[in-house]
């Protein structure tokens, strides 16, 4: 019975000081009582109490459940938490799973260096690669090789310059773009990541046939960034109030199936979701933070023409089949620019630090 009370013990404590709390945790530098001697089951002679203390990670906290029962019976439980950071986003623009892109016209960016959220180099934090290919593994039909080489051959030699970052360089010939493979961010990590963001959007909208969202949005963010999708107010957040907005269709291929067309001008700041099917933005776009396509046969396209279409922090396309022969990444804007931002992807993870709960990663009883 004192094992299953000092459970009930950390289950407490996770339920008392989990929301919002920031780690490490400058009231836990030595270990501190964070759930006082409470009686359980109320009535018992059972009871615990709970503590914490910064570690073993930088991003962690050991909680300790002592439970004291009759006849002196004790338990001890420990629990390592930690909060869900924001994955690694090692470029401008991540492919996972299989890359093919298709690039036309010499006018887009896709650029690692780092940026402001005034848009302006920082000059202070480490280039990222332009273009990242990730976990491209069996069974896709594509090697890692594969993807980079699809990715630099998909680019002429008159666009290789619009490709800047980490490994760059336009003393060689032809120009070497920021292209290359890091495994660091995974499909199976982007896909839980975009679960957890599911259960924590500020909005969330269907997008199928008989959906929130049947059709193309032709309407454009106003000057609060609110637009009205199926007859709803969705606010796509600031940098201020950066929000969550969650868009979720059915993968190609199924009765229904709708692709999220954006024909408007959206600004937003955040992090955008599209969870199985395409994302496509054919107005201005001037998004701060995280843009995210997950799901099988799933591209972004950008076509705008001259509309400037701005995307700082970081955008992922998770391709969940293994074969799909699909165009990941299509570009024919003529104005495009897809920037690396430390400080837009700050924003976010702060935004994700006030609501994402503490989660446990290890779990022993000490006695």
């Amino acid at each position: 019975m004192s094992f299953q009370v000092a459970d009930a013990g950390i289950q407490h404590a996770l339920a008392t000081v989990s929301q919002g709390t920031i780690l490490p945790n400058v009231a836990w530098v030595l270990e501190t009582n964070v759930v006082s001697t409470t009686t359980f089951p109320t009535g018992s002679q059972y009871s615990y109490v709970v503590t914490a203390v910064n570690g073993p990670a930088t991003n962690q906290a050991t909680l300790t459940s002592t439970a004291n029962g009759p006849n002196s019976s004790k338990a001890i439980v420990q629990a390592i938490v930690e909060r869900r950071l924001l994955p690694p986003v090692p470029g401008a623009f991540n492919g996972l799973g299989e890359v093919e892109p298709y690039f036309s016209g010499d006018g887009f960016q896709i650029d690692g260096r780092d940026y402001t959220l005034a848009n302006a180099l920082s000059g202070t934090n480490p280039d990222k690669l332009g273009i990242s290919v990730g976990d491209i593994t069996s069974p896709s039909a594509q090697t890692p090789t594969d993807a980079k080489n699809a990715v630099i051959n998909a680019l002429s030699s008159s666009q290789k310059d619009n490709v800047q970052g980490l490994g760059y360089s336009a003393l060689t010939s032809p120009i070497t773009s920021s292209v290359d493979i890091d495994n660091s961010l995974t499909k199976q990590a982007t896909q839980d990541f975009v679960n957890t963001l599911k259960s924590m959007a500020d909005s969330y909208l269907t997008v199928k046939t008989g959906g929130d969202v049947s059709a193309q949005l032709n309407n454009s963010t106003d000057a609060n960034n609110n637009i009205t999708i199926g007859g709803q107010t969705v606010n796509m957040g600031t940098t201020g109030s950066p929000k969550i907005v969650f868009f979720e269709g059915l993968p190609a291929g199924t009765a229904g199936e709708k692709r999220l067309i954006f024909g408007g001008n959206i600004t937003g700041a955040g992090i955008l979701v599209m969870k199985d099917n395409d994302l496509q933005f054919l107005g201005q776009l001037n998004w701060k933070g995280l843009v995210i396509v997950s799901g099988p046969d799933t591209s972004v396209s950008f076509e705008a023409g001259a509309n400037a279409q701005d995307l700082l922090g970081g955008l992922i396309v998770n391709e969940t089949d293994t074969d799909s022969g699909y165009i990941e990444l299509y570009v024919t804007s003529t104005n495009l620019r897809i920037r690396s931002s430390k400080e837009a992807l700050d924003m976010v993870q702060s935004m994700l630090n006030g609501r994402a709960y503490l989660r446990i990663v290890a779990w022993k009883q000490n006695m």
